[in-house]
Formats: C-alpha cells, structure tokens, sequence
C-alpha cells in the first residue's frame, strides 16, 4: 500500500487466507455481519482512528500502512523555506511529470472537477480529458456555487455535469457505495458520474490532497494563524486573528468564511464556529480570557494536514484505478 493509500487492501482469514482491494470479492456469510448501523465519521478526527480497520464483516479488516503521518507534518513545518518563484517551478514539474506517466499508461481518464483551484490546476494537465462536475440540491452555497460551477465548466472542452439531490441520499448508497467501510460518502456524486459514462476509465483523477498539500482550506487557515499570532494575552491574539480574517476578505474561498453578496447565507458563522471551538466564546465566565493550549493548536493542524483517503474509497467503489496529482511524496510536503 503506497503511501497514499490509492488502494484499499482487506484481509480475512476465516474461510482461508484472503487479500483484496475489493469486498465483494470476499467470502461472506450472515452470520459475518458484525453490524448493521454506518460507521460515524464525525467521530473520526481523520481516517486512520479508532476502529479505522473495521468494516461491517468480523472477520475482514482493511490493511494500514504504518507510516507516522503526524510526524512527517510535524517535520515538514520545520524545514526551511523555499523561494516561492523556485518552489512554484518545482511543483509544475513534478506535476507535469507525473501526469505523463499516466497519461502513458492510462489512455482511457476521467477528472473530477469542482470549481476549486486545486482541482482546476490538475485538470490542465489534462485538459482534453472527460472532467465530471456535480452540484448538489439544496446547496448552503446556493446561487453562487452553481455560478462557479457553471464558469469551470466553460473553461473545459469535454465536461459532463450532473445534479445530485439530496432526499435521493438514501437510493444513492444502496445503488453506488460497495465498499460498505466507507467513512465518508461525498464520493458518491463521483461514484455515479463514472457509472453514467458509456466506457469504464482506465484511471479517475480525483484532486484530493491539495487543500492538504497548500493549507487551503478555512479552518486549517484558522490553525495556522493561531500558531502564528499565539500570544499569553488572549485578547491581543484574537484581535491579531479577526485583522488578518478581514483583510483577507477579496482572496480566492472567502465566499464560504465570510459573508458576501449573493450568499444567502451569513458565512462568518464559520468564523464564529472556530471561535466558539477553540476559545469558547460562548462561555458566561470571562470567556475573553479562555483559548486552548498552544500543542493543542498544534495538533489540530497537524491532523488536518494528514494525507486523506478519498483516491481509495473510489477505487473501491467504482473498481479502478483512482489518483491525484496531488499524491506525490516529492511535493506534498514542500509548500
């Protein structure tokens, strides 16, 4: 299993010694079912926690590399840093690279493609390519996520969009989710875009891991600019926090982190979420003096700077070969 995972591997050893990256393929009986309720992903800080090796069968577990994730983040962030124009240029190599070898091995490729940056920048390194879109239906974004979609897909010569609805949650595991030890199903939408397709693909690129590889997304924004304004005086450190929030306010996500026209719904309330989380601002008693500590700080962001799983759970589930530009030891821990 590479570093990534790009594969699911289970193991069982009660009907005989069985390895697959497939569940369906092996044995079952009634009596194997060890449960009968999903697995609750929001207790799972990331995939590799408590009972990250069940699946629904006592016998079948799936197989984890023991590579220390949290460490190589922690090692990482104390490297020294690169010029930003030499690291912009080794990132585009490396990814250029690496899209021709699969390019050479792959003839057949499918891209998932969102209106966000990071699946935008590997979808040009294959830019003829079918890319899959999907929106969902009701969306907290609402008119402004069908906006950005409807701009990415303009920009691509062969694109297929479709709308996953919501109240079909239900029909749409029991139809596409075979690997039943999945955590997280917001691959489904992708799960049938390929199904749709009148050809299996021999390779699906999904961008998974570049919010990680870049620290893009909002809270582990958050994160970062706690370790970097972490100060003994509480109140200084959450002024520092709102200035550099505000003056972010014209950067590229901040329609999800702040409020904006067009958005029906008022978007700081991540900002207020965060804060509540790590400040406790809802408290009654000299909530201003309360924050958590600074390892604390630290450990979240490392965890959310962990390699996620998203390329196997496709893999899995639509039996092919799943990956991303982003999966790539030569730069996922440079930026």
């Amino acid at each position: 299993v590479d570093y990534f995972q790009n594969h699911k591997i289970f193991v069982a050893n009660k009907y005989g010694i069985e390895i697959s990256n497939y569940i369906p393929y092996m044995t079952i009986k009634q009596e194997d079912v060890s449960r009968t309720e999903a697995f609750d992903a929001t207790k799972l800080e990331f995939e590799r926690e408590f009972e990250d090796s069940d699946t629904l069968y006592e016998h079948i577990k799936s197989f984890l590399p023991s590579y220390n994730y949290l460490q190589d983040a922690r090692d990482a962030f104390a490297q020294e840093v690169w010029d930003i124009e030499e690291l912009t240029e080794y990132i585009y190599d490396c990814m250029k690279s690496h899209a021709e070898v699969i390019k050479e091995n792959y003839p057949l490729r499918y891209c998932s493609l969102s209106e966000g940056i990071d699946s935008c920048v590997q979808s040009l390194f294959f830019y003829d390519d079918l890319h899959l879109l999907y929106d969902i239906f009701p969306c907290d974004a609402g008119a402004v996520h069908l906006r950005c979609i409807k701009e990415t897909q303009e920009k691509f010569p062969n694109t297929h969009h479709y709308t996953w609805n919501t109240a079909d949650n239900k029909t749409g595991c029991l139809d596409y989710l075979v690997d039943s030890s999945c955590r997280w199903q917001s691959i489904l939408p992708t799960c049938k875009q390929v199904t749709m397709q009148d050809k299996k693909p021999d390779i699906v690129m999904y961008g998974v891991n570049g919010n990680e590889m870049f620290v893009r997304d909002f809270i582990p924004h958050m994160l970062l600019l706690c370790l970097t304004y972490y100060d003994h005086d509480t109140i200084k450190m959450k002024e520092k926090l709102h200035d550099e929030i505000e003056s972010k306010r014209g950067h590229y996500g901040v329609t999800y982190s702040l409020p904006s026209d067009g958005n029906w719904i008022t978007t700081d309330i991540y900002v207020r979420k965060f804060m509540r989380t790590y400040f406790k601002e809802h408290i009654e008693e000299k909530p201003y003096l309360w924050k958590e500590k600074q390892k604390t700080f630290e450990h979240a962001f490392l965890m959310v700077t962990t390699p996620k799983l998203y390329t196997r759970m496709i893999s899995n589930n639509n039996d092919v070969m799943c990956s991303s530009l982003y999966n790539d030891r030569r730069i996922f821990h440079e930026v």
